[in-house]
């Protein structure tokens, strides 16, 4: 996953010769045309979701290996240099659309290991100790063409 921060390009999880899941953070500075190591996650992702909220980054859901999903979500803080577990979600998924809007972090679609998924999970950064979890049923189509942006990106 990727995502912007302070000005800073975050490379996040991923996969290495087909076959090696990731937990290392990449960090871009433009200004200096550089790439550091920060902080590895806890847990090793690919297909996860990540977005920003209130200064910090946040790793959400992906798999972990083989059809191991996840419902975990990481929140990373950049002037610790640390990640924390945050709320997981309600259900496993890969393949999350995450965006924030408003001040709340939104999950959307992604698939699991037996379906696509049709629902909005959505917490703030004030309530994330406590989630709150509004599901929304969205039309099939969204759903999938999220999951498409997230293959074909």
């Amino acid at each position: 996953g990727v995502a912007v921060l302070d000005g800073h390009l975050y490379a996040v999880g991923g996969l290495s010769d087909l076959s090696t899941y990731l937990n290392s953070v990449e960090k871009y500075d433009p200004k200096t045309n550089q790439w550091r190591n920060v902080q590895s996650m806890s847990s090793k992702r690919f297909y996860l979701g990540v977005t920003v909220l209130d200064g910090s980054l946040y790793a959400v859901g992906g798999s972990s290996g083989g059809r191991t999903w996840l419902n975990s979500v990481e929140k990373y803080d950049p002037v610790k240099n640390q990640w924390s577990d945050d709320t997981p979600m309600s259900s496993k998924r890969q393949l999350p659309g995450v965006t924030v809007l408003d001040g709340s972090l939104y999950v959307v679609g992604g698939r699991n290991d037996t379906s696509v998924e049709k629902a909005v999970i959505s917490t703030t950064s004030t309530t994330s100790a406590a989630m709150s979890i509004n599901t929304v049923e969205l039309p099939t189509f969204v759903v999938l063409f999220v999951a498409f942006i997230a293959v074909h990106i």
